[in-house]
């Protein structure tokens, strides 16, 4: 059998292992991450997290059932309308993800240039891989996940807005120097005081969805 030859271009930047940005805005990393509670449960936690000071811009978890595709549309969506107070970013911006399909998804690329955001994804073998957002994912489990009473799915997504809060809260070395420096620069557009979130109950599954 002969098959068509694939032409299709790779999107993004040059494969340079350079992911960290000298200012905030000009590069966020997606990543997901998943744990397990007492009683089997599994979370799956979906994020935003700024390549300049680190910070968590951005949020979604669910539970009994992975992040789709669409759970990542409406935070590209949610964070871009947040922080910059309209649905499209005032300057490209990237936004740099692994090969995981819910955030390499066509309907995902052509959302994310509609908000003026470039959509890269870096291989998870690459000497390009976000080491960023594992370094976070390590640390939040250690931090958090493994030291807090985990019974049930339901008490994960009502702690875990609190745990995305306190990391976002303290410029440790996990976030870097620049992170309270970079606040007073964001701090020139708007930006609402807090997060809110949601908990939706279906047949199948406990959804909770927080933004920035």
């Amino acid at each position: 059998m002969l098959l068509a030859r694939h032409t299709s271009a790779r999107r993004g930047r040059a494969h340079d292992g350079k992911v960290v940005v000298i200012a905030p805005n000009l590069r966020w990393c997606l990543d997901g991450f998943e744990f397990t509670c007492w009683n089997g449960e599994v979370i799956w936690a979906a994020f935003v997290i700024d390549a300049c000071d680190r910070e968590v811009i951005a949020w979604t978890a669910v539970a009994n059932a992975g992040v789709s595709g669409s759970d990542i549309r409406d935070m590209m969506l949610e964070v871009v309308k947040k922080w910059f107070g309209d649905i499209r970013a005032p300057l490209p911006l990237e936004w740099l993800s692994d090969h995981e399909l819910p955030y390499t998804a066509a309907d995902t690329h052509r959302f994310a240039s509609q908000l003026d955001l470039i959509a890269c994804v870096t291989p998870v073998a690459s000497p390009e891989s976000s080491r960023m957002s594992e370094a976070f994912v390590k640390s939040f489990k250690q931090d958090y996940v493994r030291v807090n009473q985990i019974s049930d799915a339901k008490t994960a997504l009502y702690l875990i807005d609190s745990w995305y809060e306190d990391y976002n809260a303290l410029p440790t070395p996990t976030r870097g120097s620049s992170a309270l420096a970079s606040r007073v620069q964001k701090g020139s557009i708007a930006k609402p005081a807090g997060l809110s979130g949601e908990i939706r109950v279906t047949t199948t599954y406990v959804f909770l969805h927080y933004g920035v």
